[in-house]
């Protein structure tokens, strides 16, 4: 297909003041083809590299920034729907590093919205797919020339140009270096960046005399996340935990990451137990923060391990900074996880390390797998104390508060900490159904139990609405209060893996959509190709009319979207446009091919094309309708035409609409035995037959958009 934009391009010179690399124009054109389609790919390299230009291919903008790192280019073909990073996102980041690179784009169809986007990145060049490969190569050909003439075009204010440039030149260059040292999901720097930095870091601090560490975190149990959830979501951890990391972290620390779910921060001129404090800090914030808040709710803990240069075994070099920090974090995750660990040289052997919890100063053993964890809240310590010895003997961990308020403050530093909440109806002045809902807000899987000590009706509806999964009466029995907090706990766990059950019904679904849109986008795309190609036969065979059924199916499309027609209904009419001659196959060349007037028998037979082009296309289901458009595209209005002579709206509105465009155009086109008409000529011709020929609805819509098909056309007559 041709360009569906204009192919002229504004250029204002001080708008790109950057030179591109050296090319005299008689050099080859350096072109990067960015498509996701490895048959797009390899037909663009084709016809590029035989009309002599360089071609580099790559299947995402990802590859396309980094091939641009390394090599020099003039014009960037770009696919603007691909996987992983698209069209639109890769020439936001290119064109503010390399503003001078000419683009062309392809795609199936560009909206409004697209082009408008596109307009503010000053791109008016594309081609649509299926590709036409000689509309590409020009618009290529036409992209370098008109920069080319752009950037050689001789500028008045030369010192100022140059200033221009140079400032330019090192904001592209500090983006490219931005790109090249960044981690692609969390945005902090990347591994071999980190390790620079810290190369810098400790010369710094061997110089000026300072202390320094180094931090070595990971998200507790991040496989068994990833796993569960999905890697969708395992991606989202790990870039929010980045955030809290860059939140919590001073703005003189260095953070990235080094490695899946591991991350380093550069801890720059500590001193005193700044190591410690920078521990507690972290694991709070973690804690407190609620990962995949919109989806997922989850709570997260981490572990890390910290070495300094502070002590006589202090690190020698960055290499074993680093490797005391990893002992460190082993030393962490020994002492039950969700803590930290600063590095002593008892830890020089992994086997011997012991860890300090976020709140404990003494080395402390791992804890035992815990049944689960009870929160109680009575303002009766005598309750609490009896659920403790109940509890906790059968392995459950108890912890009480005597307050609604000192509650809400535990649950509030602590979130997810806990999986079952007993809560008394009546706390002094404040009611439990109060705090019902404030532990519902913080963590929606909190299976919470009502203790009362006068069950009613309305207590226990009551009690049901604010979210309590069931009640406890007191006094409390300890077989029926252990009975109770394991159905509870059950039900806990059945809603959590019922909530993953659906994440990942819904991931398969995703998944499957996709798939069955690509296979449907790939079938579509093979019959687009295919009438294509039969169309383009039959404009071969009539050699007379150029690429008429292309224009016919550009301008009916054209015109159908004025009269406000539906998408489906586009692509339906459009495929009748396109094989509107389809049936001429069957027309023998002694009559299609001649250029006198046809005799009666003659004119019967060339009659006939219609049904016979109906009879070819209309087996197939998703042609049925372009068929009528083929089988009536001779109906006239008033009921004049053939093969059914149809009168008015009885003529299908696809046909109507392209009954009028293909008049047009066989005027405008220029035939061996006379020459198109110029426009106004062309229109009255149209006018005069309105109501008679052609509907006057369809040619009152046709003369608002006749100024758009007429710069879209490609005649040779005298405009």
């Amino acid at each position: 297909m041709r360009s569906i934009v204009d192919d002229t391009r504004e250029h204002s010179p001080a708008a790109n003041p950057i030179p591109p690399p050296a090319r005299s124009a008689g050099n080859p054109i350096r072109v990067l083809v960015l498509d996701d389609e490895e048959m797009v790919r390899t037909l663009a390299r084709r016809v590029l590299t035989g009309a002599g230009c360089t071609v580099e291919t790559v299947a995402d903008g990802r590859q396309g920034l980094q091939i641009l790192l390394q090599r020099e280019f003039d014009v960037m073909v770009v696919d603007l729907h691909m996987q992983g990073m698209d069209g639109v996102a890769f020439l936001k980041e290119a064109l503010k590093i390399w503003p001078w690179l000419g683009v062309v784009i392809m795609s199936g169809f560009l909206d409004p919205e697209i082009l408008a986007q596109l307009a503010t990145m000053n791109i008016h060049r594309s081609v649509e797919k299926p590709v036409d490969l000689s509309a590409l190569l020009q618009q290529v050909q036409d992209e370098a020339r008109d920069k080319h003439a752009l950037i050689s075009a001789p500028e008045p204010d030369a010192p100022d140009r140059i200033q221009n440039q140079l400032s330019t030149v090192l904001a592209a260059l500090n983006r490219a270096r931005e790109l090249a040292t960044r981690d692609g999901l969390t945005d902090v720097f990347n591994r071999r960046h980190l390790e620079d930095q810290l190369e810098h870091a400790w010369k710094l601090a061997e110089r000026y005399g300072h202390k320094m560490g180094v931090a070595l975190l990971d998200v507790d149990h991040f496989k068994q996340s990833n796993d569960t959830f999905g890697h969708l979501a395992g991606d989202q951890i790990l870039r929010e935990f980045a955030q809290v990391l860059q939140r919590v972290a001073r703005s003189s620390d260095i953070i990235g990451r080094y490695g899946g779910d591991e991350f380093v921060v550069i801890l720059s001129k500590i001193e005193g137990n700044a190591a410690g404090a920078f521990g507690e800090r972290i694991l709070r914030a973690v804690r407190q923060h609620v990962f995949c808040e919109s989806t997922l709710k989850l709570h997260v803990n981490c572990s890390l391990g910290i070495a300094t240069t502070q002590g006589p075994d202090a690190a020698r070099d960055t290499r074993q900074i680093l490797q005391q920090a990893d002992y460190a974090l082993y030393a962490a995750k020994r002492a039950g996880r969700n803590s930290y660990a600063v590095w002593s040289p008892a830890m020089a052997k992994p086997q011997e390390a012991g860890a300090k919890s976020a709140t404990a100063a003494e080395q402390t053993p791992a804890a035992p797998t815990s049944k689960g964890r009870i929160l109680v809240v009575d303002d009766d310590e005598l309750i609490c104390h009896f659920v403790q010895r109940v509890l906790e003997p059968k392995g459950y961990e108890v912890a009480y508060e005597l307050t609604a308020a000192a509650a809400r403050q535990r649950v509030d530093e602590n979130p997810g900490c806990f999986d079952v909440a007993l809560v008394d109806l009546v706390l002094g002045p404040e009611k439990g159904l109060q705090v019902l809902d404030f532990l519902q807000s913080k963590d929606s899987y909190l299976t919470k139990i009502i203790i009362t000590g006068y069950a009613s009706v309305e207590n226990a509806v009551e009690s049901l609405r604010h979210g309590a999964y069931d009640f406890v009466q007191k006094p409390l029995v300890p077989t029926q209060l252990l009975a109770l907090v394991e159905r509870a706990l059950t039900y806990r766990r059945l809603l959590q893996e019922n909530a993953r059950y659906q994440l990942h019904l819904e991931d398969m679904v995703r998944e499957k959509s996709a798939a069955l849109s690509g296979a449907l986008t790939e079938v579509k795309q093979s019959y687009d190709f295919t009438l294509e190609a039969l169309a383009a036969m039959l404009d071969a065979r009539e050699h007379t009319t150029g690429q008429h059924s292309q224009r016919a199916r550009k301008f009916t499309l054209l015109l159908a979207r004025k009269l406000g027609l539906p998408p489906g209904e586009l692509e339906e009419i459009g495929r009748g446009a396109l094989l509107h001659d389809i049936g001429k196959t069957g027309i023998p060349d002694k009559i299609l091919l001649n250029a006198n007037a046809l005799n009666p028998e003659q004119k019967q037979i060339m009659e006939r094309h219609a049904e016979i082009g109906y009879n070819i296309i209309s087996a197939t289901p998703f042609l049925s309708k372009a068929a009528e458009v083929v089988l009536s595209h001779h109906e006239r209005f008033d009921g004049n035409g053939y093969p059914r002579g149809l009168r008015g709206k009885e003529i299908p509105l696809g046909a109507r609409i392209f009954s009028v465009v293909d008049a047009y155009d066989a005027m405008r086109s220029t035939r061996s035995y006379r020459k198109g008409m110029k426009p106004a000529d062309a229109l009255a011709e149209i006018r005069r037959h309105t109501g008679t020929q052609f509907d006057p609805d369809v040619v009152e819509a046709f003369l608002r958009c006749q100024p758009l098909i007429e710069s879209a056309g490609e005649w040779d007559a005298a405009k």
